[in-house]
């Protein structure tokens, strides 16, 4: 019945730092042979180091579960990594090792404070997807409903003030890694209480739920601070749908619902899903978009949103008077004359040209060469003598990870109604 999983800050410790000695290894084998080897062998040596190193974060993060596999995930979302290593860590997002079967038996009784059989008519013990904080299970209820389950990790509110100090300490090797590790830590104490989750998936379950967008059904009763319990959604998560090679103009549509969604959710009801992987978005045998885990939730007030509204429309000025008045009234400077010209045309102009680029298209397809310029871009509003604005900052890296999931799917998103919302067009898909 034991868990595998270390808790104790001394155990997590000791994974990382056995993890960090095998990677240290592999470079120090990999450096040793750059005077013996032509430069196309030298990057060879180097792709196939990345991939060794990458098997063995991936093989630590799955027994430290909880705050690492939150942290490989919003990592895998963002360009920021060697490819070899983003694909490793895309596993985080339902390849997680399972708890044993015994351990979810006892989870399942100190909860319920009951034999689960009495809860549910049927019980498979054999998890069929893993979350970030823990796995889920498909059940039956005495109503004959087919529910998914999902457990959360044991333990895992032990772990997360230990990791974070120690992910930080090892995170050196990648300025712009430092403000994803801080989004993470924000979430993660809200995330581990599932009656959020629960609240949450009746919100969108209230607001998102149609006919052409589906949102799992909260059954109260079988969900508790630690499990939540929700209709059954046949289907395959996005990743795995892609593999099946879908027609151009399903992953179109899929991809714009998607996007819709996150448009809808800034602007309209000013809360947002912030946790935009492959896992959560499903996709039915019909063709339908479905949304999952609404642990990592995100609210805006109304003045953010119109300040929002105001730097995404100042993007397309190039007026220095006019660009630094308004940063400077949204607290993004304490003072204009912090800002050189030299600053102000060779870093500030460059990035919002960038940033308003896909809003100025009804259509736009997101790029490498894109979304690599939004890497290069990702830290000026986060140095000096800028002043950080935490909920800019959040909400830029989920759109980011949102226009590197259309990348990968490789279509063209309609812009029309964020641009509506923006007041930068009248057209409505």
């Amino acid at each position: 019945m034991k868990d595998n999983t270390p808790i104790s800050s001394f155990s997590r410790t000791k994974t990382v730092v056995k993890s960090a000695v095998k990677i240290g290894t592999k470079k120090a084998v990999q450096f040793s042979k750059k005077s013996f080897l032509s430069d196309d062998d030298y990057t060879k040596e180097q792709s196939k180091t990345n991939s060794e190193i990458a098997n063995i974060l991936f093989e630590n993060i799955s027994i430290l579960k909880g705050t690492a596999v939150k942290i490989a995930q919003a990592l895998a979302l963002h360009n920021i990594l060697p490819s070899d290593v983003q694909k490793e860590l895309s596993k985080s997002y339902n390849q997680i090792k399972p708890i044993n079967k015994a351990l979810v038996i006892k989870i399942l009784q100190n909860e319920f404070q009951d034999n689960y059989e009495h809860i549910f008519k049927e019980f498979n013990l054999k998890p069929f997807a893993s979350a970030s904080l823990g796995q889920v299970h498909f059940a039956t209820t005495y109503n004959d409903k087919d529910v998914a389950v999902k457990i959360q990790y044991p333990s895992i509110d032990k772990t997360i003030q230990s990791d974070i100090k120690l992910i930080k300490k090892f995170s050196n090797f990648k300025n712009n890694i430092l403000p994803i590790i801080e989004e993470v830590e924000d979430k993660l104490y809200e995330e581990i209480d599932y009656t959020n989750e629960m609240q949450n998936t009746i919100w969108a379950y209230k607001n998102f739920n149609t006919n052409d967008i589906i949102v799992p059904k909260v059954y109260k009763k079988l969900s508790t601070k630690h499990i939540l319990t929700t209709s059954y959604i046949e289907g395959l998560d996005l990743n795995s749908w892609l593999k099946t090679d879908p027609k151009q103009e399903d992953k179109e549509k899929i991809a714009n619902d998607i996007f819709l969604v996150f448009t809808n959710s800034i602007f309209k009801y000013k809360k947002i899903q912030a946790d935009p992987n492959p896992a959560n978005y499903i996709v039915t045998k019909n063709n339908k978009l479905a949304l999952i885990d609404f642990g990592c939730m995100k609210m805006f007030d109304d003045k953010f949103i119109n300040n929002y509204i105001d730097i995404l429309k100042i993007y397309n000025s190039t007026d220095k008077k006019e660009v630094l008045k308004l940063y400077k009234n949204m607290g993004f400077i304490d003072k204009i004359e912090d800002i050189s010209d030299a600053m102000f045309e060779d870093e500030i102009i460059p990035f919002q040209k960038w940033a308003i680029e896909p809003f100025l298209n009804d259509e736009y397809m997101f790029t490498k060469k894109y979304l690599k310029k939004g890497v290069a871009y990702a830290d000026i509003l986060t140095k000096k003598p800028f002043v950080p604005i935490k909920d800019f900052v959040f909400l830029d890296r989920t759109s980011h990870g949102l226009f590197s999931l259309f990348e990968q799917m490789g279509v063209s998103i309609n812009m029309k109604v964020f641009k509506k919302y923006l007041g930068l067009g009248i057209g409505v898909r």
